[in-house]
């Protein structure tokens, strides 16, 4: 005698099919509900888990450089950064998980696209975390780490903090505009501003 895991897709199909009409429309709608339940109950703690997981994670991150606060980077223990590195990393990596299981992966959502379409979305030239360049006065480039950034009643403000070099415009910050002009996102540009500016 067969049993069910002996069969093929198809024939299993064919099964349900003929279970259906004997038993009924009703046992069929209470089967699949169940098996929809049973799939959402394993989403919903797939999900649960990365969102868990990406917490543990930042919060690794920052209990590791929570006693490095307010000091420059540099004081800063290569091997403590490099463990907040991968700390941050594997947060990131569930985050990026999580969007991909409940869909937001590599497309807009729809309500991204009518904003951009009304021109309602903006679009920020770094993100927390990077580093800017910027070409100084005197014909140097200096570092600076993006703290903060403020979206304003008439421009976007960056906030910073010098990691190397000297302070140029000003310690606290730069206009948005002021990218790719005298602050650059990658050390290549800056330097060829300041061949520009040299030549």
């Amino acid at each position: 005698m067969l049993k069910p895991s002996d069969l093929t897709k198809a024939e299993l199909l064919q099964v349900v099919e003929i279970l259906a009409v004997a038993a009924g429309g009703y046992y069929l709608d209470r089967a699949l509900g169940r098996i929809e339940t049973q799939r959402n109950d394993a989403h919903y703690e797939k999900s649960r888990k990365l969102i868990d997981e990406e917490r543990n994670h930042y919060a690794a991150y920052f209990e590791l450089l929570k006693p490095y606060e307010g000091r420059p980077l540099m004081d800063v223990p290569m091997d403590v950064v490099k463990k907040a590195q991968a700390e941050w990393d594997k947060a990131r990596a569930a985050g990026k998980e999580w969007d991909r299981l409940n869909g937001f992966c590599g497309k807009k959502r729809k309500s991204d696209a009518e904003a951009d379409k009304a021109e309602r979305l903006l679009v920020l030239p770094c993100k927390v975390g990077d580093t800017l360049y910027e070409v100084t006065g005197r014909k140097t480039i200096s570092e600076y780490r993006v703290k903060a950034i403020r979206v304003e009643l008439f421009c976007v403000f960056i906030e910073w903090e010098i990691i190397e070099g000297f302070v140029c415009k000003s310690p606290a910050g730069i206009n948005a505009g002021e990218i790719g002009k005298t602050v650059f996102l990658t050390r290549e540009e800056a330097e060829k501003a300041l061949k520009t500016k040299e030549g």
